[in-house]
């Protein structure tokens, strides 16, 4: 990405895997959006790094799975199409 060369106001979208929060093994308790954050960073310095390129967001996602390898979340084909419609609509210029 750092020798990324498009032009400034570029439109681009990430579609990301994460993997899902767990229950902490003592209290069972879900860690936070905040907790999370700590441990999911591939989206944030890609978001830096394109914006700093003078880029524009127009989407941004993740799909869960459940293991290291998968086995992706329930659901993730109508998040991946609900992706896909709303980049088509940002290349149209329709807003959200």
């Amino acid at each position: 990405m750092s020798q990324l060369t498009l032009p400034a106001g570029t439109k681009y979208a990430i579609l990301t895997t994460e993997i899902a929060p767990r229950p902490d093994k003592k209290t069972g308790v879900l860690p936070t959006e905040e907790e999370q954050a700590k441990w999911q960073r591939v989206r944030p310095i890609m978001n830096e790094l394109l914006q700093e390129a003078g880029l524009t967001k127009v989407a941004e996602d993740k799909i869960l799975v459940t293991e290291i390898r998968g086995p992706l979340e329930d659901g993730w084909e109508t998040k991946v199409q609900s992706f896909a419609h709303r980049v088509l609509k940002a290349a149209a210029g329709v807003k959200p």
